[in-house]
């Protein structure tokens, strides 16, 4: 118990975050031609599926802050590429369909997330970085001297 902070599972004071070096895929629009005629769309939002929980990827259901890093185009000169590197990604896919994609991958039923603070940018490669706000609060607090971390008492 730290002081009242709920830890997210996974997470601890010493890994508040994890990267998982996987492109962002968003979610497609689901119909019933799925089934028979799946789209390029289709296909590659079902391996990210596959690869989210190959990995283990975990999403905490409160207190998660979520990066969607995404990869720049191999025909961005490498002056362009080293300006937006880390700049906010302002255009399509929309943020919303990755978090569909993303939840849709770690959780069978993902309505009891109600928590996230999502963001995307521009990166030489894909990754997604889930950090625990709480853990970062818990650090920032420990660094200013106003945390002390108590054994939890059963």
């Amino acid at each position: 118990m730290i002081s009242g902070l709920h830890i997210n599972a996974g997470f601890t004071i010493d890994k508040p975050f994890i990267t998982y070096q996987l492109n962002p895929v968003s979610k497609p629009r689901m119909t019933q031609r799925v089934k028979w005629s799946p789209s390029t769309a289709d296909l590659k939002y079902f391996s990210f599926k596959d690869e989210c929980r190959a990995l283990g990827v975990k999403v905490p259901k409160q207190g998660a802050r979520i990066t969607f890093v995404v990869p720049m185009p191999k025909s961005w000169s490498k002056a362009k590429a080293e300006k937006m590197n880390g700049k906010p990604h302002e255009q399509r896919p929309d943020i919303d369909n990755f978090l569909k994609a993303l939840f849709d991958s770690v959780y069978d039923e993902d309505s009891g997330i109600y928590d996230v603070w999502p963001r995307k940018i521009w990166g030489v490669s894909g990754a997604i970085v889930i950090e625990d706000i709480c853990c970062l609060f818990a650090l920032a607090m420990m660094e200013n001297n106003k945390l002390t971390i108590e054994p939890e008492i059963f």
